[in-house]
């Protein structure tokens, strides 16, 4: 097992499980399950268990003593990683202590700081004592008897994904333009993606995630300004779900960035951790292009699918950045495109949508509409898809498009609106 420091400040009240009791290392709290335990300080005493010359190897060696406390002995139902977060309304008087074992035998692990630390590695069944309480700021200062919450949390198989290693802003992942899916962010493992913005471009981006799983929040950095503090060029930080932000560079020249995805350390009681797909586009600044066509049908989420443009209609800077939106979560599907126009009500009877597609089609690869619902690529003009080849393109042309997936009512499928755009030299 390897234990981690966590650096929280003060943090938002959680549900609570209300404990009473706990006053001494022989009678400590249960806690058997991940959740919040309240520890009631009010008529609580101080036990001496971890003080200076207690038998236990001094756990608060250059430490002020508890002037009250109380204890909880956590035994872990599952094997996996664990985060162990007191915290209340006076943090500067609180104190904690983990301790090794059960009861009066636990041996101390350490002092909890700042104040959280990450359990990693724990075994099914494994047990800790953690103790909680006040210091006594001076002899002439009374005990302080607010109530300390203390959070058990857990992100089991959830640390690792194919990017990990980027978890400070120098070890930032390089990515491109596209989706990534299946990512995940811990409060303690923080996510850094590095990606180059040439000048006068704008950069995209947005992650999918549900927050009932964790508070995500989404920064952009430029590293040579550092990566924290007030220095960040965008951010999103609500409080629902998904955060997307956008970015111009009008520096004159490339601009080397850093995005950065994380868990809020200051709010309890939404989880520790969370999985979520990232999607970055780059494009020319001259913004929207195009239009939806051919109405599209509700679909499984009660919802009409369209599709967004952006970048340029030239076909010298090709540069567009299609996305469809309102899709049904975790759906596979395909954008399919055509240099005609058509309206197939239903698909002949098979499918609960319309295609708004004619002439010979092009298939793009057959992605998944994620946990967002979302699905966004980069269309390079001078080789969209028609048939076994490419449709030859040429200004003055008109380009259409049209999002196909799967859609888990009716008869299984449905489209987004048609989107279309005339291109232009």
């Amino acid at each position: 097992m390897k234990i981690i420091n966590l650096f929280l400040g003060l943090m938002a009240l959680a549900a609570p499980v209300l404990s009473q009791g706990g006053d001494t290392c022989s009678t400590a709290i249960p806690a058997l399950s991940p959740g919040t335990y309240v520890l009631d300080l009010a008529t609580a005493t101080a036990s001496g268990f971890s003080d200076i010359g207690s038998g236990n190897f001094g756990c608060l060696v250059a430490y002020p003593a508890f002037c009250n406390d109380r204890f909880l002995q956590f035994t872990a139902p599952v094997a996996g990683d664990y985060e162990i977060v007191p915290y209340s309304s006076d943090p500067f008087s609180q104190r904690a202590v983990l301790l090794s074992g059960v009861g009066c035998a636990a041996t101390c692990e350490q002092v909890v700081q700042s104040p959280g630390v990450q359990l990693l590695g724990v075994q099914a069944g494994e047990q800790f004592l953690i103790q909680c309480g006040r210091e006594r700021p001076s002899p002439f200062h009374p005990c302080e008897t607010e109530p300390i919450f203390v959070e058990i949390d857990q992100c089991l198989g959830t640390r690792q994904d194919g990017y990990e290693g980027n978890d400070t802003c120098g070890s930032a992942a390089p990515i491109q333009d596209g989706t990534i899916q299946g990512l995940n962010v811990e409060r303690m493992d923080r996510d850094y993606y590095s990606i180059d913005l040439p000048d006068t471009e704008t950069l995209n981006a947005s992650i999918a995630f549900q927050h009932s799983q964790a508070n995500v929040e989404l920064y952009l950095w430029d590293p040579s300004l550092g990566c924290g503090g007030l220095t960040d060029l965008a951010r999103s930080v609500s409080t629902t779900n998904d955060e997307s932000i956008n970015y111009t560079n009008t520096t004159g020249a490339t601009r080397s960035l850093v995005l950065e995805v994380n868990v809020n350390t200051l709010t309890a009681g939404s989880g520790d951790c969370a999985s979520y797909d990232l999607t970055v586009s780059r494009m020319n600044p001259l913004g929207p292009i195009g239009g939806n066509y051919c109405q599209a049908t509700p679909n499984a989420q009660g919802l009409q699918g369209y599709m967004l443009g952006y970048g340029s209609t030239s076909i010298s800077l090709n540069s567009v950045v299609l996305t469809a939106l309102n899709l049904p979560p975790n759906q596979f599907g395909l954008l399919a495109a055509s240099d005609t126009q058509a309206f197939v009500p239903g698909l002949n009877g098979t499918s609960n949508g319309n295609l708004c597609l004619g002439g010979v089609l092009g298939r793009y690869p057959v992605v998944s509409t994620g946990t967002g619902g979302a699905v966004g690529a980069s269309i390079d003009l001078l080789a969209v898809p028609q048939g076994g080849g490419v449709i030859p393109v040429a200004p003055g042309m008109t380009l259409n498009f049209q999002f196909w997936h799967r859609d888990p009512t009716g008869l299984g499928s449905n489209f987004t609106s048609g989107f279309s755009f005339v291109l232009t030299n």
